[in-house]
């Protein structure tokens, strides 16, 4: 049998209603009108709490715009009147006005779009000269010394040797100098001041023997000789110094702690220079080398020979070159360190060269012992330029005088010199520098032992001393161990 099939009995279906089971149908009440029913009621308790009144939105307000445009329309009726109150000719002579000014202002623009793009121009053309190693600023005919400005900066009382060295740390802020009795001083630029002292020999004690005399350490010293040189990195990490003991000395410029000693020269430091933005040193020595430090590695790198004597003064710029003087051996060299040679100059002067310095990385000066200072050019073996007795005759010896230091203001044509004749010389460097022009000095009583540039050029440091700094010749009794800060500005 199909499951689809009804069965007639009623089994299973739904149940038949007759009439009257219809009329006691249960009705589902309206959930719709009951919900209406509910919001009429709450309406008409809301409407009854309601007291305020609604407002009229179709009742005028004044704003603020309409007064401003009240007040541009009545703007503009005034300078429609005053137009038609002027005449033709004022007319014309407002609108030439109007078109002048407008000329006038693009004018001032192409003119300030020009000069910036002669600035950018010239900053570019320098930066290309520089890398070659052939920049040179005109500055030495606008600048000058502001005399009243000068600042000296004092030594105490138990200071009692000359200054020797100096250099000035990259940001402008401090001056480290060093002295015969082995004293590092750090000193403010802006407070004109000491901010530290590292002693030196005076700390020594004194005990005798059978033999007689004997100076020893009392262990808490540095240098217990003489500090020969200074100099610092471009970043300001590390400052190094020099003695006669041979021995250089590695200081944290910021604490003035000792870091590292490095020995291996045989006789005194004569010079000390960094090669621009790296931690490579270079040194030179009396025992007739110069040797090359990484203070990265801290370590020895490797040592240049070929100097005959004493190795008086080296300098070095951005370049993997070294710059040298060989005292009386009468020469100059430029070490090539990449090549592994070196180019060799013969000096002119008669008598012991003791500075050198770099102009730019093709064009250097020096000075000598008998008074001249020379300027060379790298690819030329002869000097460009010789001053003869740049700093005069001494009266006592009848000699020229003896230029203790030199000093280049980096890449312009503007060197300055000391000397023990009571003047800081400036000099010009001229075209091609092919001459060498004195342009103002400095009076300066004293031996100038040593001379440094700013890197901006702002200021120029002297170490001032009784005697020079090699040796006791010709004292100045009357002159005062210091450290001078002279200001330059632009006439």
């Amino acid at each position: 049998m199909s499951f689809f099939i009804r069965k007639k009995d009623g089994g299973g279906g739904r149940p038949k209603l007759n009439n009257t089971d219809a009329k006691k149908r249960y009705v589902r009440p309206n959930r719709f009108e009951n919900k209406r029913k509910f919001q009429n009621n709450n309406n008409q308790e809301l409407n009854g709490l309601r007291e305020t009144k609604k407002p009229k939105w179709n009742e005028e307000i004044s704003s603020d715009s309409e007064d401003s445009e009240l007040d541009e329309r009545n703007d503009a009726q005034i300078l429609l009147n005053e137009e038609e109150a002027e005449t033709a000719q004022e007319k014309k002579i407002r609108l030439a006005k109007l078109y002048l000014e407008e000329i006038e202002r693009k004018e001032r623009e192409i003119a300030e779009d020009a000069e910036v793009d002669d600035v950018v121009s010239k900053q570019l053309q320098d930066d290309v000269l520089e890398a070659e190693g052939r920049l040179k600023k005109e500055v030495a005919d606008i600048l000058q010394a502001d005399l009243p400005d000068i600042t000296i900066l004092r030594f105490p009382k138990h200071l009692k040797k000359s200054v020797t060295c100096l250099t000035i740390s990259p940001d402008e802020e401090f001056i480290y100098s060093g002295c015969k009795d082995g004293h590092l001083i750090k000193w403010s630029v802006a407070e004109g001041k000491r901010v530290a002292v590292v002693k030196g020999l005076e700390r020594l004690t004194k005990r005798k023997s059978k033999k007689g005399v004997v100076i020893e350490s009392d262990g808490n010293s540095i240098h217990s000789s003489t500090i020969t040189s200074i100099a610092i990195t471009s970043d300001g990490k590390f400052l190094v110094t020099g003695d006669m003991d041979s021995k250089i000395v590695i200081w944290n410029p910021n604490t003035m702690k000792r870091i590292h000693i490095f020995g291996g020269h045989r006789k005194p430091i004569r010079g000390l220079v960094f090669r621009k933005n790296t931690h490579t040193l270079y040194s030179a020595s009396d025992d007739k080398s110069v040797r090359i430090w990484s203070l990265d590695e801290m370590g020895y790198v490797e040592t240049l020979f070929g100097h005959q004597d004493a190795v008086t003064s080296i300098d070095a710029l951005s370049r993997e070159r070294a710059l040298s003087a060989g005292g009386r051996d009468g020469t100059l060299r430029v070490w090539k360190i990449v090549e592994e040679s070196q180019l060799v100059y013969n000096s002119s002067a008669r008598g012991s060269t003791d500075v050198v310095k770099l102009v730019n990385e093709e064009n250097f000066v020096s000075a000598s012992e008998d008074g001249s200072v020379s300027v060379w050019n790298v690819n030329r073996k002869k000097p460009l330029a010789v001053v003869e007795t740049a700093h005069g005759i001494c009266a006592e010896s009848g000699q020229a005088r003896w230029i203790s230091s030199l000093a280049s203001f980096t890449n312009t044509d503007l060197v300055a010199s000391g000397s023990s004749d009571g003047f800081i010389r400036f000099w010009k460097c001229g075209e091609r520098f092919k001459s060498l022009t004195e342009v103002f000095n400095v009076p300066c009583r004293g031996w100038v032992n040593s001379i440094e540039f700013s890197a901006s050029g702002k200021f120029l440091v002297a170490g001032v001393g009784k005697e020079h700094r090699l040796g006791r010749w010709f004292q100045d009794k009357n002159a005062k161990n210091s450290v001078m800060i002279i200001p330059l500005s632009k006439k």
